[in-house]
């Protein structure tokens, strides 16, 4: 990524439910214990409790980066290119570095930002005109990376 970004200012405190909305697609991160694909992304907003996360914030030298776990399963999720499923989550509470996540406040969006993790190198991504519609994603800024946190009552 480029190293001009900079981390999103607004981020929800520990406990704080919210949803992740893709800004684009409008679809909403899901993540949950089955059937697969277990981290995903639908339209669906509402009801479903598996698009419900809270973040952990990481301390001392994770200062600055962010497990988003599940409220739904309370599993976290990663981002990693070594195994299969490239985007997924584990139990704990960010126990593997492919856990933890930086938001980086979006050039012209400021409302938005990318969801990147420092360990894989890559964003997450949610797109509806190409397949794979979401995954993971290492290279440039593409408008299909944005991301908003919608708080949850």
């Amino acid at each position: 990524m480029d190293d001009s970004s900079e981390s999103f200012p607004n981020i929800p405190a520990e406990g704080v439910r919210f949803r992740l909305k893709a800004r684009d697609s409008k679809h909403f991160m899901y993540s949950r214990l089955a059937p697969e694909p277990t981290v995903g992304h639908s339209l669906i907003g509402g009801e479903r409790n598996d698009q419900i996360f809270t973040l952990i914030h990481g301390r001392h030298d994770r200062k600055g980066l962010y497990a988003i776990k599940s409220w739904a399963c309370g599993n976290v999720v990663f981002s990693r290119f070594t195994f299969s499923p490239a985007v997924g989550n584990i139990g704990g509470d960010g126990d593997y570095p492919d856990n933890w996540f930086e938001f980086l406040q979006d050039d012209l969006d400021k409302e938005s930002f990318r969801i990147y993790c420092p360990t894989s190198d890559s964003v997450l991504f949610s797109r509806i005109a190409q397949e794979p519609t979401f995954s993971n994603f290492l290279g440039g800024k593409y408008s299909d990376q944005l991301w908003r946190f919608v708080l949850v009552d």
